[in-house]
């Protein structure tokens, strides 16, 4: 057991997160295509691994050995066919159910190979495993449970009608066509105008007599 490489798996996992929050957002929130997303991961992480290969004199030596090896050239292009199926599927499921169940399904993968090496690779029996199947099993059911229950809130907010505000039980609301009610308005204002000036001057004659 090596403490390094705790340190290293946690800043993976920390690293793993942070992309695919980021991926997340620009397939969804910024509608990037799926190529988009890939070409400029792949196309940022290409130069990193070729200076970590010239520092660690891994480069001219990989070379030589896939230029003598046609065995190892077809492994490598399946290898990378397949995985470039997998990551367009990752892309895919993220732009469209997000980060926590394309994450879900990965971790899920995973899971099965690791079952699936027990059978074709057999190898010693150790309690971690039963400890981290246990645990895979246990974040599956919790994420299903949480992903159940925010479908069922959404599908009651959903099926929840708007209620409009009622008027006010004093409120007049008008039954005359918006036209009629704009004449018989500039009538009565009219009518407003005229009133005190005959009421003046019927109080004026009624003054004289």
């Amino acid at each position: 057991f090596n403490q390094l490489g705790l340190v290293y798996a946690i800043a993976n996992l920390a690293l793993a997160a942070l992309q695919g929050n980021l991926q997340e957002r620009i397939l969804k929130d910024h509608n990037a295509s799926i190529s988009e997303a890939m070409l400029y991961t792949n196309g940022l992480g290409i130069p990193i691994v070729l200076v970590a290969m010239v520092i660690n004199q891994e480069l001219v030596p990989a070379f030589w050995y896939f230029f003598a090896s046609p065995h190892a050239v077809a492994l490598l292009f399946a290898r990378s066919i397949t995985f470039y199926a997998g990551a367009v599927a990752y892309n895919k499921l993220t732009k469209e159910s997000g980060t926590g169940a394309a994450t879900a399904v990965g971790t899920a993968r995973k899971s099965l190979t690791v079952l699936l090496s027990f059978w074709l690779f057999p190898k010693p029996f150790h309690r971690n495993y039963v400890f981290g199947i246990v645990s895979f099993l246990a974040a599956d059911a919790l994420y299903l449970h949480l992903n159940a229950r925010r479908a069922a809130e959404r599908r009651e907010a959903a099926a929840t009608p708007e209620q409009s505000p009622e008027p006010h039980k004093y409120e007049h609301v008008s039954t005359i066509p918006q036209e009629e009610e704009r004449v018989i308005t500039n009538g009565l204002s009219k009518q407003s105008a005229i009133k005190p000036t005959t009421l003046g001057c019927s109080t004026l004659v009624m003054s004289e007599v």
